[in-house]
């Protein structure tokens, strides 16, 4: 039985985000990505999918320690390069996901099969992982950011925004910008007004355009 899960593909709107190499979500703590009931992307895989992009799902556990994610996730992987016949993937992961899919590239073996890795969160506390997980110069690694512009951008992080703004300056409610910061760093996801993007925001929590940014067309953008 295979537990790696493909979504069907809705009605194609174009090719543009048809890449070379599927892309293979990574998700972060407090949802799964194949949840029947509030799935972690919201509407972005769907737009994508739209586009002409194929699709993947990690499926891991979304409270799992890192290193038993990242076994998790290696499973889904290999059985992906195994059933599908496809030689390399992109990787597209958010917050913790991130963090699990560089220990799979570094640790787990896996990096043969990468062709690009989307990370949001590093950490101070990560340090010894980092030192123990160097980046694979085989798989080219890039990340994003988000910036709330105050408390009232998002009442999800009404209290970790001041208590990070202090200790680490601009934020997303969750992750510093500078924690964000990984391989090449393509910048600060803006939005077109005041409010800013949240760590919620990045993957469509409310599904619906922020502060007068739509975060799917930022995807269907980078991709």
């Amino acid at each position: 039985m295979k537990i790696l899960m493909k979504e069907k593909m809705p009605d194609v709107l174009g090719t543009d985000c048809k890449t070379r190499y599927p892309l293979f979500f990574v998700h972060g703590m407090g949802f799964r990505d194949d949840s029947p009931f509030y799935s972690y992307w919201g509407r972005i895989t769907d737009r994508l999918k739209a586009h002409g992009a194929e699709i993947y799902f990690s499926n891991h556990d979304c409270i799992g320690t890192l290193r038993d994610n990242a076994a998790k996730i290696k499973e889904r992987f290999d059985e992906l390069i195994e059933t599908e016949k496809i030689e390399k993937v992109n990787i597209i992961a958010h917050s913790k996901g991130g963090i699990e899919a560089r220990l799979l590239i570094s640790s787990l073996g896996s990096a043969p099969h990468i062709k690009k890795t989307v990370t949001e969160l590093s950490s101070e506390s990560m340090e010894k992982f980092n030192a123990e997980n160097p980046d694979d110069p085989a798989v080219c690694y890039f990340s994003y950011a988000g910036k709330m512009k105050n408390s009232f951008s998002d009442l999800i992080f009404f209290f970790t925004f001041p208590i990070i703004k202090c200790t680490d300056g601009d934020n997303d409610g969750l992750v510093p910008v500078e924690s964000a910061k990984w391989g090449i760093f393509k910048g600060v996801i803006k939005s077109k007004g005041i409010r800013g993007i949240s760590h919620a925001d990045a993957v469509d929590l409310r599904r619906s355009a922020v502060g007068g940014l739509d975060i799917t067309d930022v995807y269907v953008e980078y991709v």
